[in-house]
């Protein structure tokens, strides 16, 4: 079960990371 667990938190890390990454790159299209 613990493997399902890290890969939980993976997918999270994963989506927070990208959801940056977004959040980035439309302020700096956004100037």
């Amino acid at each position: 079960m613990s493997g399902l667990r890290q890969n939980i938190s993976d997918w999270r890390t994963r989506v927070l990371y990208l959801s940056t990454m977004t959040h980035k790159l439309q302020k700096d299209y956004g100037k």
